[in-house]
């Protein structure tokens, strides 16, 4: 694997308009997107920001069947 380097990162920071903490946010979110994977994780950014990274939904679910799944993974975990 090759590294980047601090001044990498601040050069990208620079050039994008953003800090460094969130170029790293970013290119882990693009590696997630490649391997196929999310982690949501509490965040301080906008939630409008969200929009177009997780794709269209495959199929639609009502809130009772989220709920449901919600809770039936909850009681599994016990």
């Amino acid at each position: 694997m090759s590294g980047v380097t601090r001044v990498a990162a601040k050069r990208l920071a620079d050039l994008l308009g953003i800090d460094e903490t969130q170029v790293i946010h970013h290119a882990l979110r693009e590696l997630a997107v490649k391997l196929g994977r999310y982690e949501v994780v509490a965040a301080t950014r906008e939630v409008t920001e969200l929009k177009g990274m997780f794709g269209l939904a495959k199929k639609s679910v009502s809130i009772a069947s989220m709920n449901a799944a919600i809770a039936q993974r909850g009681s599994a975990a016990r």
